[in-house]
């Protein structure tokens, strides 16, 4: 009997959240490589579980240091964050947060191999503020 609780408990219920990916369309009239637009292509981010992350997480920018609205997300679907010196740009999660709904930029992505489910990612995303 301890044996079947155990396998049935969970402590947070995995949700299904949007997440978002920009796409460069190269223009196929212009001589430039970087001539071109972007669009959204969405996604879902299955079995994902959303963590505050500490209240002082402050990431240091050119101009200073500024506090973002941040979040751990956990989840089976991979994630990418931007990559330097390619048109790779980082996916967006749509999270509810303090503020409501907005959309959310993946900083950095971690790869957990081993866990009773497959594949796990834990991402932090940010929210740029408005300004």
């Amino acid at each position: 009997m301890a044996f079947e609780l155990l396998n049935t408990f969970k402590f947070l219920d995995p949700v299904i959240l949007t997440g978002r990916r920009k796409v460069f369309t190269a223009s196929g009239t212009s001589v430039f490589s970087n001539s071109g637009s972007f669009s959204y292509e969405t996604f879902n981010v299955e079995n994902a579980s959303v963590q505050p992350v500490a209240k002082d997480t402050q990431i240091l920018q050119a101009d200073g240091i500024r506090e973002y609205e941040a979040y751990f997300v956990y989840t089976s679907t991979p994630l990418k964050s931007s990559e330097e010196a390619t048109l790779e740009l980082a996916d967006q999660i749509q999270i509810d947060g303090v503020y409501g709904l907005d959309w959310f930029t993946v900083v950095r992505v971690k790869k957990h191999s081993i866990t009773s489910n497959g594949s796990q990612y834990e991402a932090i995303v940010i929210k740029n503020p408005k300004v």
